[in-house]
């Protein structure tokens, strides 16, 4: 390992904190011994360290643990909050073993004693190595975290971004925060310029128009973008009345045409404005409201709207389907179906995931995305929740009596994880029927995770301690740190579909993946792919060593009859029973 470093290191930057001269002359003659290029610097006192750190980088660090001036402890800590990554390895006389350990703690990589460093260059190289591997992961992390949080075309930041900061700003005690403005905008013809011009003046336009919109807004102003043709804004400190003023600052501005494509191209901006704390008390609120205002806006000679309780589109059909909802409990209109996973090593079947469908007796089949976002606002997530785990429960034993033992994922939302009596209900289930560990699993989405990140560890760890396997869904869309995984209770991730969509062809999208695969093994943790449609998909995870795959390559989602014959189909002929999207 270290000849192979050796080969392609043409220099090595040492940095020695270090009383003696004669002690750095005996490590480096030891270090020139071998096939190293040394330039060393030795320093002794705080300042002169801070001094070497600011205007070089170095290598590798050699620290005395004893110094006249300042203490070895306080050097290594000092060189690690100025460089993570940088090797540094102490050299010192006898220390003990309680402040070796402590050494380590602070930022050590390891520890040689004066007058016997027979192993300094084996130290040296694997330590060099290591570092290496480090900077790496963290590059890798912090293009994942960029590719999160950050729109690639226009480099603002995205949707998932402005809304973490947002919520960050309404739970600080600065007041300034205490009174936020969101606004929302829109360009009037981009879907035009797109239709006429093509998607690259298209693409164009969204650049110009954020590039107008950074100039335009105050230097604390919270920029990000939203997708077609929509930007966020957040204002603080900032009434509305304020808002109304920007807001007609930046309307007038995009009276200007923009010159793209060798055309003068006009486009102009609708806003819309939503109050924080008299229109909602969390981002999320505060957002949704300021782009439902748009509407409004449209329609208004300003281009300018702002959130009012009275213009709220409550709509009485959802008020009366969820109603119908709650009577659905009851019946017999829901449904679970089961979208089958498979392990990619063994080819065998891996479990299945359990998803909710809803026959109405007179609207017919009505859409997950519709009826569980509806149970979310309306408060009737939690027995919806219930309905499923009871029903999986029943479909597990089913399977089990046929000797079909198969682990069953079911989708826990934000509410489940704060209701104390769901995790109640759910531990009496499994003791009534002596569920074995492993029979549930529990799917839960990144931004469930971070929205109250305290209580969810707690929640999940009780899970954990019930026998229920739990993973991340729709990992990547959220970006937790891994910092943030090592700390739950988890045993995989799911990553989320638009990624796995176009592994193939986005080399964006394959380096999420391909770095959450590794990063996710060396934590541990399971991978799951969702959203695997072809072929080429699928044999692409495969070959970046991922463990398990569910999506329509595998099969739709189907109810628990039809799964059966899926299942005897697929025991006996060993082949995925392959169906297009259109088919679910």
């Amino acid at each position: 390992m270290g000849k192979s470093l050796l080969a392609t290191l043409h220099s090595l930057h040492i940095l020695v904190v270090e009383d003696s001269e004669d002690d750095t002359q005996l490590l480096l003659r030891h270090l020139r011994s071998s096939d190293y290029e040394v330039t060393a610097e030795r320093v002794e006192t705080r300042e002169e360290m801070l001094n070497a750190l600011a205007h070089q980088s170095w290598d590798i660090v050699f620290a005395d643990y004893t110094l006249p001036h300042f203490s070895g402890l306080e050097a290594i800590r000092l060189i690690r909050g100025h460089d993570p990554d940088v090797p540094i390895i102490l050299i010192s006389g006898t220390i003990g073993e309680e402040r070796a350990i402590e050494v380590i703690k602070a930022g050590a990589q390891d520890y040689l004693l004066k007058g016997n460093i027979k192993r300094l260059l084996s130290a040296v190289a694997r330590e060099l190595e290591e570092a290496a591997l480090r900077r790496e992961h963290r590059k890798s992390q912090e293009r994942i975290k960029f590719l999160a949080y950050y729109d690639q075309l226009t480099g603002l930041p995205n949707r998932a971004y402005f809304l973490e900061q947002v919520a960050a700003m309404l739970t600080t005690e600065d007041p300034a925060h205490q009174h936020i403005t969101v606004l929302t905008a829109e360009l009037s013809e981009y879907h035009e310029i797109n239709a006429t011009l093509g998607y690259t003046a298209g693409d164009a336009l969204l650049c110009r128009a954020g590039e107008r919109l950074q100039q335009l807004l105050p230097s604390t102003a919270l920029l990000a973008i939203l997708g077609s043709g929509r930007y966020a804004m957040a204002l603080a400190p900032s009434n509305l009345d304020y808002a109304h003023l920007v807001a007609d600052k930046l309307h007038s501005s995009f009276n200007e045409p923009f010159d793209i494509a060798d055309f003068r191209v006009n486009t102009g901006i609708y806003l819309g404005a939503a109050q924080y704390p008299d229109h909602g008390q969390d981002a999320q609120l505060l957002l949704r409201r300021a782009e439902a205002v748009l509407k409004l806006a449209h329609g208004h000679a300003t281009g300018y709207a702002a959130y009012s309780a009275e213009r709220d589109s409550c709509k009485p059909e959802n008020i009366a389907l969820a109603t119908d909802l709650r009577n659905a409990l009851g019946t017999e209109q829901l449904r679970l179906y089961f979208q089958p996973k498979v392990d990619f090593k063994t080819g065998r079947l891996a479990g299945v995931e359990a998803l909710v469908r809803w026959e109405h007796p007179q609207q017919g089949l009505i859409t997950p995305d519709r009826f569980v976002v509806l149970a979310e606002k309306s408060g009737l997530i939690i027995p919806l929740t219930q309905w499923v785990l009871d029903a999986a429960v029943k479909q597990h034993l089913a399977w089990a009596v046929h000797e079909l033992n198969l682990p069953i994922a079911a989708n826990l939302s934000v509410r489940n994880l704060l209701d104390r009596k769901l995790m109640d209900q759910l531990y009496a289930l499994i003791l009534e029927h002596n569920l074995p560990p492993g029979a549930l699993e529990a799917e839960v989405t990144e931004s469930a995770l971070m929205e109250y990140p305290q209580h969810a560890i707690k929640t999940l760890n009780a899970l954990r301690d019930m026998g229920v396997q739990i993973y991340i869904d729709d990992f990547g869309t959220g970006y937790s740190s891994l910092a943030y995984l090592k700390r739950l209770p988890i045993d995989g991730v799911k990553i989320d579909k638009s990624f796995v969509s176009d592994v193939t062809t986005n080399p964006d999208s394959a380096t999420i993946v391909r770095s959450t695969i590794e990063l996710a093994h060396n934590l541990g943790l399971q991978v799951v792919a969702e959203g695997v449609e072809e072929q080429s998909s699928f044999d692409c995870l495969a070959a970046l060593g991922c463990d398990k795959a569910q999506g329509y390559y595998i099969s739709r989602p189907l109810s628990a009859q039809d799964f059966e014959l899926w299942h005897s189909r697929f025991i006996s002929t060993g082949r995925l029973a392959r169906h297009s999207p259109e088919e679910g």
